[in-house]
């Protein structure tokens, strides 16, 4: 059966949009490695949590927290200190309970506190008077006592030690929600930077597609292939296309005699191509998950238009 060439059109464009998506993630990821950006958030999110730059100094030294930053020897890691001269910035994640224990910890090293199993909420209340110099923390401490307290004050210590992890997980999701902002807005730039070098003009990948069988066939091929042999969702496991298998891939510069770039013969409308240019950047800044879904849902719809094999009666 011939299926409409829309749908092979629109496979073909999806297929390119993850094919460049799956190269800007894994520059993504390499740069996000290499230059330590989850660790270095988390810490600041901590620091804006604890408003004391010494404090959480405190809790990076801590034996429990620095149990979490499991670096290794690799390549990345030589590289870092070799050539950046810096050592590692913490761990990328703490786990809730991790962070409720060595603060409290950190706090009676500090200020001369004593928590143990049978401390009351009423003097826990009282000792945290002793933060003079961390306002805020010691009302916030404070605070999560009155929370604890109405739990069980069998358990007190217990309760506190939840209501502190309840607390920074609560804290910690609104510092990822601008971290993967902020790798969205990474994500774009990188995703234009990819859509010059590779000249991935939308519009007119659309054009080829639409007017080159050939091409359209051979796109359309490799993204049903490539979808029937990945069953994930993930970029970590769509591993790279093999875009050399292509008949005339719908993107690309053309070099001349000269050895210059030039843009594609089809692309002879500056502003159309600028346009073009901008659609695809905003794309890749979507994902690679994003688009391996949509293509999915492409290829369903395209094998249920298949007949069956006819029968003998």
């Amino acid at each position: 059966m011939d299926f409409p060439p829309i749908l092979n059109v629109a496979i073909g464009l999806v297929f390119v949009y993850l094919t460049l998506s799956l190269v800007v993630s894994a520059i993504q990821e390499a740069i996000s490695a290499l230059l330590e950006w989850r660790a270095i958030h988390l810490k600041g999110s901590i620091e804006k949590l604890l408003i004391d730059r010494t404090l959480v100094a405190s809790l990076y030294e801590h034996p429990l927290f620095a149990s979490l930053n499991q670096q290794g020897d690799t390549l990345l890691n030589w590289f870092k200190q070799k050539w950046l001269d810096r050592g590692s910035a913490g761990p990328s994640y703490v786990p809730s309970t991790v962070f409720a224990t060595v603060l409290l910890a950190v706090l009676v090293d500090r200020y001369q506190l004593k928590f143990e199993t049978d401390t009351t909420a009423e003097s826990a209340w009282s000792q945290l008077n002793a933060i003079s110099d961390n306002p805020s923390l010691r009302i916030t401490l404070q605070t999560l006592v009155k929370q604890a307290q109405t739990r069980s004050n069998d358990r007190f210590l217990v309760n506190w030690k939840t209501e502190i992890a309840q607390w920074f997980d609560l804290t910690m999701e609104r510092a990822s929600g601008v971290y993967r902002r902020n790798a969205k807005g990474v994500a774009l730039l990188l995703g234009l930077m990819l859509t010059l070098v590779t000249n991935a003009d939308t519009l007119n990948i659309l054009d080829r597609l639409s007017a080159d069988g050939e091409i359209r066939a051979s796109v359309s091929r490799l993204a049903v292939e490539f979808v029937q042999t990945r069953d994930c969702n993930s970029s970590e496991c769509l591993g790279q296309p093999e875009l050399t298998q292509l008949v005339r891939p719908p993107l690309g510069w053309n070099i001349s005699d000269a050895g210059r770039f030039q843009l594609q013969p089809t692309q002879n409308d500056g502003y159309r191509t600028i346009l073009g240019w901008s659609f695809t950047a905003i794309a890749l800044s979507m994902g690679a998950p994003f688009w391996f879904e949509v293509l999915n849902k492409l290829a369903n719809v395209r094998d249920t238009g298949k007949k069956p094999d006819p029968t003998n009666e």
